[in-house]
């Protein structure tokens, strides 16, 4: 059997409602089809999205090739794109090309995307950030009926409602946020600073092997007409260092916004039971100890400077 052949047993199959005959005949066409297999994978990632614990809300998917424009569908729904797709296998004699791309949707029975799938199995995040947030506050609704329900004991609506919680808990920390835009973190500073963070961080490397490099052959620097650009070029080169640390850090910090856990807690509810008190002294602790070493740091710099001012003009005066 082909791929247009054994395309309408794949979501029995990857369902597990398949009989044993077609089972055979799907193991072994996905045996030596790695596209069809990838459908697979894909589909037993996508079902579980798909069911939300109401049967009736499992309606169709889509196997897509955005490039050809054509779709394949299964379960309740048809549509033309069904046709289209075998129309395009039967011109490719059933066959379909290891280039070519596509990916697995899932829609409920109002044709809203519950979710979609690369080749991989990886899901891809289609939902727009007003639809998670809508469904980050029925999530906080459930978690109240599932809580009314456990101190019931009301088993059905327990199993019910856990396996609707289940499948939507990836969008909780949603149900926070006021706004949609708040969920973009600034994309300008994040970008420009990453970007500054990698080109200082390569010429720091590179500063690095010239710096050990004079070491061991001293007496190139020493001859040099530009030994004193060399120098001038190493002192402005201490302040990159901590420019590209803090960059590094409003990366990491500010492309995170507004998570502290992704998707589940936002910063604005990341709410610590620590004393003022606690923070206030962690923080003067570190200050006086940071101060205290800056101080002896610039006190050894000066000295070493003076030491070897000395010295040449020492060598100088002889």
């Amino acid at each position: 059997m082909d791929c247009k052949d054994i395309y309408k047993y794949l979501f029995i199959y990857a369902n597990g409602t398949i009989s044993d005959e077609n089972r055979k005949k799907v193991e072994e066409h996905i045996a030596g089809c790695r596209a069809c297999a990838d459908i697979v994978t894909a589909l037993k990632k996508l079902i579980p999205t798909m069911t939300f614990g109401l049967e009736d809300e499992m309606t169709h998917f889509l196997i897509d090739f955005p490039e050809l424009n054509i779709s394949y569908c299964g379960m309740r729904c048809e549509m033309p794109d069904y046709e289209q797709l075998n129309k395009r296998l039967e011109e490719l004699n059933g066959v379909i090309p290891e280039n070519e791309r596509w990916f697995v949707s899932g829609f409920g029975k109002k044709s809203q995307l519950l979710a979609r799938f690369d080749n991989e199995g990886n899901e891809i995040n289609t939902v727009s950030y007003a639809e998670r947030m809508e469904r980050g506050r029925r999530l906080q609704d459930m978690l109240s009926q599932y809580d009314a329900a456990m101190r019931s004991e009301n088993r059905v609506m327990v199993d019910s409602l856990k396996n609707a919680i289940n499948a939507d808990f990836k969008n909780f920390g949603y149900a926070y946020l006021d706004k949609p835009e708040e969920a973009i973190p600034n994309v300008p500073l994040t970008f420009y600073t990453f970007h500054f963070m990698v080109t200082v961080g390569g010429y720091l490397l590179l500063f690095l092997l010239l710096a050990l490099f004079f070491v061991y052959r001293p007496n190139i620097l020493n001859k040099a007409k530009w030994a004193k650009w060399w120098h001038i070029l190493a002192i402005i080169t201490i302040p990159l260092t901590y420019l590209c640390s803090a960059s590094g850090w409003i990366v990491a910090e500010v492309g995170r916004q507004p998570w502290t856990i992704q998707d589940l807690m936002p910063n604005k509810v990341a709410i610590s039971d620590l004393n003022a008190g606690y923070v206030q002294a962690t923080f003067w602790i570190f200050a006086v100890l940071f101060t205290a070493l800056l101080i002896a740091d610039i006190g050894i710099i000066c000295k070493q400077i003076s030491k070897k001012s000395q010295t040449d003009l020492d060598t100088v005066n002889d």
